[in-house]
């Protein structure tokens, strides 16, 4: 795992992206001006580019273009998921172009994108000066998507068909909870470098679950699978579940707030997500104790009753099986 210490809060130079870039097994280089020195500064802000642990890799950028600028380096082989908050780019990967990001966005219009690409290929970047970007890309590796549990998603046959098809891509509506981590990507609390790397870490693979969810036929256009007023439905229910984590909802009430019976409920959430309701529920609510672990240094037993436990041992198996890690390290570590 790299260092997950950002370029933050301050000029970021061509030779810092550079330097990143060979970390990561990238190459970096300025086309386009010639003549921009090695020690010109590039953009104004917050920049990260890290390896993480076993394919998985992040690249967030918040900050301000300082020159139209041409660059160019070597995209690396996976899958792909990119989602500009604001600001917006025109890049080349190989012989095919694309425009990313809203600009200045408005209510609705930010979309998430995908891409495949099978192999390393010539990643150009066109920036403009003054682009104001918030973005976050997350990319894996086919062998992560094989060995990291892909089989469990609905579908998934055809999610390792779509990551293998080199230059495959789409576009869908990122859900609250997507964009939500991406905010949190881009602001990560001030941890030892380890806690932060975690932090990252977790939140990445929470991306890259929300991308599988929406190619195994939740959002993405190119995806099969529930009807458009289903998959609307659905995502009422989620968004739901989401406000209230905390509370203590029956599936009769869920049900009665979506509109629907709790058998049809529950189809089109295990269809749409390839778990059910209150699995979905227990895994956020865990993730709610880990984050309260991480930012507010609460107990283990603290924890466990945010997550919903009665018994802190329970709470630490459940912790332990979704993360990798006991409570009791993670709040030891911060």
């Amino acid at each position: 795992m790299s260092d997950g210490q950002p370029i933050a809060g301050k000029s970021v130079y061509s030779e810092n992206i550079a330097s990143l870039a060979e970390q990561n097994g990238a190459d970096f280089k300025v086309l386009e001006p010639s003549r921009l020195s090695p020690d010109a500064a590039v953009l104004k802000g917050d920049y990260r580019m890290i390896a993480l642990r076993g394919g998985l890799s992040l690249h967030s950028t918040d900050a301000e273009d300082l020159h139209d600028l041409t660059t160019q380096s070597v995209s690396e082989a996976g899958l792909m998921t990119s989602l500009f908050l604001r600001g917006s780019v025109d890049m080349q990967l190989g012989d095919r172009s694309y425009h990313l990001g809203p600009g200045v966005p408005q209510a609705g219009d930010l979309q998430a994108f995908v891409l495949a690409s099978t192999g390393p290929d010539r990643f150009v970047r066109h920036a403009k000066r003054g682009n104001q970007v918030r973005k976050v890309n997350v990319t894996v590796t086919q062998e992560w998507l094989e060995n990291g549990g892909v089989d469990l998603v609905r579908d998934f046959r055809g999610v390792l068909r779509f990551a293998a098809d080199n230059m495959a891509s789409a576009f869908w509506r990122p859900s609250p909870r997507l964009l939500s981590l991406v905010e949190q990507i881009l602001n990560p609390p001030n941890s030892a470098t380890f806690m932060t790397n975690l932090y990252l870490e977790s939140r990445a693979v929470e991306v890259v679950a929300e991308t599988l969810a929406a190619m195994a036929g939740e959002d993405m256009s190119q995806a099969g699978g529930l009807s458009t007023r289903d998959r609307e439905r659905v995502r009422g229910v989620r968004d739901y579940l989401e406000a209230n984590l905390g509370e203590a909802l029956s599936l009769e009430e869920i049900a009665r707030v979506a509109g629907m019976s709790i058998s049809v409920m529950q189809r089109l959430f295990r269809s749409a997500y390839g778990t059910s309701v209150f699995d979905y529920v227990r895994r956020r609510s865990i993730e709610r104790a880990r984050d309260a672990l991480l930012q507010d240094r609460v107990t283990v037993t603290e924890a466990a009753f945010i997550a919903g436990y009665n018994s802190p041992a329970n709470f630490a198996t459940a912790f332990k099986r979704q993360f990798g890690v006991s409570p009791k390290d993670v709040r030891l570590l911060v």
